[in-house]
């Protein structure tokens, strides 16, 4: 499963990007969400969901007809049923996670703040910034530092892969 991320917009063919997966059997969930474990189930009873965003700055990127929508994805849910969510951007978590059943938001972007002393205003403007966080009992956001730095080759903080 996929969601898209800034840098996908910023390429200016993020629609290519999604027709490319699909070809690849990699499916994008564009604030979509598929149940697993229970997949002829209509209400998912005995499964789960994994629901996708896509990036919170299509808010105001303005890229055709792509914006985020948190309701179209996380509406309609069966209750009770726990849901996992794909979100590129921490922001986008900290809306997720105010959601009934969420209880797991996989999140990055941030690249730990790579190199100080840029980290500070990336930990000032994200509501969470790398490893695993829990805001509620039994609610968790993870945030990936990354696989390797973003512009700068260095970084404070160890990508995890």
């Amino acid at each position: 499963y996929f969601c898209t991320g800034n840098h996908d917009y910023y390429t200016g063919d993020v629609d290519n990007w999604i027709k490319e997966l699909l070809r690849i059997n990699v499916k994008p969930l564009i604030n979509d969400r598929v149940c697993l474990l229970a997949p002829d189930d209509s209400n998912c009873n005995g499964g789960f969901y994994i629901a996708g965003l896509e990036d919170i700055q299509t808010r105001r990127l303005q890229y055709g007809s792509h914006s985020m929508d948190i309701h179209r994805a996380l509406s309609g849910r069966t209750k009770g049923i726990p849901t996992i969510v794909l979100a590129h951007q921490p922001a986008a978590a900290a809306e997720a996670i105010e959601w009934e059943d969420v209880r797991l938001v996989l999140s990055g972007h941030t690249h730990a703040g790579q190199i100080f002393p840029l980290m500070i205003p990336i930990y000032l403007v994200n509501p969470f910034l790398a490893g695993l966080y829990e805001p509620y009992p039994k609610v968790f956001v993870y945030v990936n530092p990354g696989v390797n730095y973003f512009t700068v080759p260095f970084r404070h903080y160890r990508p995890e892969i």
